[in-house]
């Protein structure tokens, strides 16, 4: 989408746009951009555990499963039609759901 809401964690946080666990791991160049697939404002959720690696992007409505691990330049929750938001995907001990 264009026009990234340029907004820091502690931003999202404050606005309830980001909630983030306990023991959470977030790596550098992370992007939360807050818009879900229809451009509305959404939070974006991580469970206990999570781990965000480097340069991934997360978008509005995702919430990442205790333990679940989001690997380097991954897009999760990509703002398009036909994507699959609402699934639930398990792995390595860890569920997401998107």
């Amino acid at each position: 989408m264009s026009d990234a809401i340029s907004l820091d964690r502690n931003e999202l946080e404050g606005r309830g746009l980001l909630q983030v666990g306990e023991n959470c791991e977030i790596g550098k160049g992370v992007i939360f951009d807050p818009r879900d697939r229809m451009g509305s404002l959404s939070p974006i959720a991580l469970a206990n555990g999570s781990r965000v690696l480097h340069a991934a992007i997360i978008y509005g409505g995702v919430e990442l499963g205790e333990g679940a691990t989001v690997e380097e330049g991954a897009i999760v929750g990509k703002c398009e039609f036909g994507y699959a938001v609402g699934a639930v995907y398990s792995g390595a001990g860890a569920r997401t759901i998107i």
